[in-house]
Parts: structure tokens; C-alpha cells; sequence
């Protein structure tokens, strides 16, 4: 149960009650490998609005579970079931290498791919030269509506893609200057027309891993700096983690450097609904921002606030290289980061082999950065995490590939596979909540729903209001001022899909909230 109060253009979850969370990590519900006899990398996964999944990343398998491979590594893109089952899939590119790293699902149940291509044949209309940005718009089944290419003469290469809160979409990686990577920002239109372009950074290596649109609709842009010029400023040595916020029309607000001196990056960047943000990459340093070092490379995860401030700091690892990629918010204001281990000492427990191979590692932060629990999955060979997501029966989903055929990982098309792990809920308390204070409703019903649900509202119904949130949160309906205690809503007109339901008594401002299922 939460209780909220509304915000402009998103739902912002305020939690009055306490959530108690297992030390131990949640267990494996299923994990499924994908591909061909070829190399298969997935990059990026997210839950979709029926409740299942989208995998990004690239393949050059033509066999397997592979179709229309157009000729060394194709953007392959794979829609899934809840329960792992394949809908559809298909590969996209050219004869060249084309490697899809972003995906996002569009307002209109179709998806957003970003990445980068060398081809100039097949799907691919456009090369500027070695590699550019290629960006592709599908529809819900996977159909190509447009695709587009940006670059330059060199090798430019897009990293992270969002469709934004207008509708339009945002690009985030490296452009060669000369030869020489700077941060570069595309803003498209829903038609990939060019809005604004913004580059950034000095004259060294410096490139974008991660964006995402921040609350006030300006963006947070991840990635690393070796450049002490131009606009990198406050370098600590050989190359630090480098955020840069910007606003709306791509200007800077601010940049900030973090790191040691030696060499870090940051691979991930997400918005806290306080404001704040957490960071997740790589550090080898022990000095300037980095309170220790394990050997090597370390998982380094950090939470700054909405000005740049660090506020805490967390490197964790073993002897050997461990690389944190990707993380997810939680609800209990912590996150939960993945990646990939080699070491099998000091903080890493659990890795499933001793030859400096790699296994997906999963950590839990609580909200001060406190590990509350660390989890390695793999087999004898080598595993590595690209993507994780928080899923809505509240348990997890990552992504990445796997070499092995043992131990967690089965089913081996030949070669790394994609590697799809599906982990269950780690709660193991419930909410306790004040009735004083908060609306006391039973569940909706029916749920999942197909044309009608039901509301039993408490006994005073005449200041309460209904609203319908989709999966993106935007607000598709809304009733006021009910005469009836049990009220009936339509569904028949909403496409399949996860939808937040929100009752608010206008008189006390408090709200309750329940999810539902639309299946024809």
C-alpha cells in the first residue's frame, strides 16, 4: 500500500509504512538462454506495458532462435513472455557490424533502439563513415518504421536512448572530433528529424554511457572524462567519472567530476524520486572521492544530490576486475546494481569458478549505500550482466550473456548466448499502515480485468476522485463525485496492459493505489 500525492506530468510513490527486506537474495523463478551458434550479446531489457519483456543487443548467429541476419552482428531484438517464452524476433542492419545497445518501449507500444552501425546496405540507408549512431523506430511486432544515421567521418557511437515526456527521444554517447570522443546529445523528434544536437567534453577521450529525462524535464547524463579542458573541469587524474546536467534544450546546469587518481567510469544514471541520483561504474582508485580500492577495477556506486554533491560513496570488489553496469531505483530509496565479477574474495562471494572468468554480480544498497545482500549467478564459464530492471510482482530482471552451459546457466545455443535471469521478490515482510491516515479499501475486482472493474469505496464517496494511470504514468482517466459506494469503471477501450488505479479523498489529500491487469 502507498500513499501518494500528485505531482506534475509523472506519479511521484511517497511510503509511510515500513517494507522489510530479506538479507539473503531472492532465488532464481527462471533464466533462459537466447540465441544461435554464433555470438549473441544482450545489452538492454525492459518490462513492457503487457507485462512482459524486450531485449536489445546484437547477434551474428544465423541459425537457432536467429532470423534474417543480414551479415556479421545484427541489432537483435527479442519481445518475451512473463514466463521467458518468446513472442517474436528479429535482427536489423546491414552486411557490416550493427549493435544495438538501448531500447525503450514508446507511448504508442512500439520501441525506440539506439546503437551503432558500419553497414550501408540492408536496413541501414546511410553511413557517414566507419561507425555512426543508428537509431530504429519499430512498432509493438517488431515492423521498422524509420531508422536514421548520425555521425561523422569517424566512429561515433550511441549509447542510451528515452523517449521523453513530449513524446520526442533522446540520444546519448560519444562523437569523434578528429578522431578524439566527446559527449554528443541528439534530441529527435517521434520521426528521428533532428531538434537540437549538443556536444561536450575536452580535447581527450571523453564519451556518454547513460541519459535520463530528470523530473524537471531537463536531462542527467553519465560517462567518463581523461580530458582537463574545455568543459571537463576538476579531473582528478587519468579519467574520472564525469555527470553532466542539462537543461531542456540541452544546455549545461552543471558538471561535476568524481574519482581518484587513477582511471573511472560510470556506465549507469538513474533519478531518485527525492531528486537525487545514483551512479554506477567502475573505479581503480583509492584517493580524491574513493575511500578504498580492492585490486583492480571495483564497483563504484555513488549518490549525488540534485546539485552534484556527493553524498555517499560505495566501492566494492575483490582482487580482480569487477565492472558495475546498470542499476535500478527501489522503492525503499536504495538501488540495486549489476555487472559483472572476476574476482571471487573480498566482497564478492559466491562466483562459480577460480579462472578469473566472469559471473553476473548483484548488489542490494539500502538508502544510506549499506549492502543488504550480494548475489553471483553464472556457471564454470563466463557470464556478464549489461541491464537490470525492478519488475512489478516486485523481483528483478537481467540481463546480459553467458559462455556457460552448467551450474545456473542451461539451454546453450552455442557460443555466449543471450542470458535472460528472472529473479523473484525479496520481501519478506508487509506493509503496516496507519489506517487513520490512509483510505481503507478492498481490492479491485475483477483482476485482471476485460471490460469492467469494480471500486468499493468507503461510506463518504462525495470528495473522492478516480484516476487511471498507464504504464508510463500518464493520466487516461479520471471520475469525480460518486453517488455510489461500489463504482463501476469501463475497460473495454484500453489496450492490453498494467495500469495504476488512484483513489484521492480531496478533503484529507491522502490517496490509495492498486495495480490492474487489462487482458482481453
Amino acid at each position: 500500500m502507498f500513499l501518494l500525492r500528485m505531482m506534475p506530468s509523472f506519479i511521484a510513490f511517497l511510503t509511510i509504512v515500513q517494507l522489510v527486506f530479506a538479507q539473503a537474495p531472492p532465488e532464481i523463478e527462471w533464466a533462459k538462454c537466447y540465441g544461435g551458434s554464433g555470438p549473441d550479446y544482450a545489452t538492454c531489457i525492459k518490462q513492457t506495458s503487457d507485462g512482459g519483456y524486450i531485449i536489445a543487443g546484437y547477434s551474428a548467429s544465423v541459425d537457432g532462435q536467429v532470423s534474417n541476419n543480414h551479415g556479421d552482428n545484427d541489432y537483435w531484438i527479442v519481445k518475451i513472455e512473463p514466463s521467458g517464452d518468446i513472442q517474436w524476433e528479429n535482427s536489423y542492419g546491414g552486411s557490416n557490424d550493427d549493435e544495438a545497445q538501448s531500447i525503450d518501449q514508446t507511448s504508442d507500444g512500439g520501441y525506440i533502439v539506439a546503437g551503432y552501425s558500419n553497414s550501408n546496405d540492408g536496413d541501414v540507408t546511410e553511413n557517414h563513415g566507419q561507425y555512426d549512431y543508428w537509431v530504429i523506430r519499430l512498432d509493438s511486432i517488431g515492423a521498422l518504421i524509420w531508422q536514421k544515421s548520425f555521425g561523422t567521418s569517424y566512429s561515433d557511437f550511441a549509447r542510451s536512448v528515452q523517449q521523453t515526456a513530449d513524446g520526442n527521444f533522446v540520444v546519448a554517447g560519444s562523437l569523434a572530433k578528429n578522431g578524439i570522443k566527446n559527449f554528443w546529445i541528439l534530441k529527435l523528434d517521434d520521426m528521428g528529424n533532428e531538434i537540437w544536437i549538443q556536444s561536450f567534453g575536452g580535447t581527450n577521450e571523453d564519451g556518454a554511457f547513460a541519459i535520463e529525462q530528470s523530473i524537471d524535464e531537463g536531462y542527467i547524463v553519465a560517462g567518463d572524462a581523461v580530458s582537463t579542458d574545455g568543459d571537463v573541469i576538476g579531473n582528478h587524474g587519468a579519467g574520472d567519472e564525469w555527470i553532466l546536467k542539462l537543461d531542456g534544450n540541452g544546455a549545461i546546469s552543471w558538471k561535476k567530476c568524481y574519482g581518484g587518481s587513477s582511471a573511472e567510469q560510470a556506465f549507469a544514471v538513474k533519478q531518485a524520486s527525492d531528486g537525487d541520483y545514483f551512479v554506477a561504474g567502475f573505479s581503480m582508485s583509492s584517493d580524491g572521492d574513493v575511500s578504498s580500492n580492492n585490486g583492480s577495477h571495483d564497483y563504484w556506486i555513488t549518490k549525488i544530490d540534485e546539485d552534484g554533491n556527493l553524498l555517499w560513496q560505495a566501492p566494492l570488489g575483490g582482487s580482480s576486475i569487477d565492472v558495475a553496469t546498470s542499476l535500478a531505483i527501489l522503492n525503499d530509496g536504495g538501488c540495486i546494481v549489476s555487472g559483472y565479477a572476476a574476482s571471487y574474495d573480498g566482497d564478492v562471494h559466491g562466483n562459480h569458478n577460480s579462472n578469473t572468468s566472469n559471473d553476473y554480480w548483484l548488489i542490494r544498497f539500502d538508502s544510506q549505500g549499506d549492502t543488504v545482500w550480494t548475489k553471483c549467478l553464472g556457471g564454470s564459464n563466463s557470464e556478464g550482466a549489461y541491464s537490470i530492471q525492478k519488475t512489478i510482482d516486485c523481483g528483478y530482471i537481467v540481463a546480459g550473456y553467458a559462455y556457460s552451459n552448467d551450474g545456473d546457466v542451461s539451454g546453450s545455443q552455442g557460443g555466449p548466448d543471450y542470458w535472460i535471469v528472472k529473479l523473484g521478490c525479496d520481501y519478506i515482510g508487509t506493509f503496516s499502515v496507519d489506517l487513520s491516515t490512509s483510505i481503507e479499501i478492498p481490492p479491485i475486482y475483477p483482476n485482471p480485468v476485460k471490460d469492467k472493474i469494480y471500486v468499493s469505496l468507503p461510506a463518504s464517496t462525495q470528495e473522492m476522485d478516480i484516476y487511471i494511470f498507464d504504464f508510463l504514468g500518464n493520466r487516461i482517466h479520471e471520475l469525480t463525485s460518486f453517488s455510489e459506494k461500489v463504482t463501476q469503471i469501463n475497460t473495454g477501450e484500453l489496450p492490453d496492459g498494467i495500469y495504476t488505479l488512484q483513489i484521492l479523498d480531496r478533503k484529507t489529500n491522502m490517496t490509495e493505489v492498486r495495480k490492474f491487469v487489462k487482458h482481453r
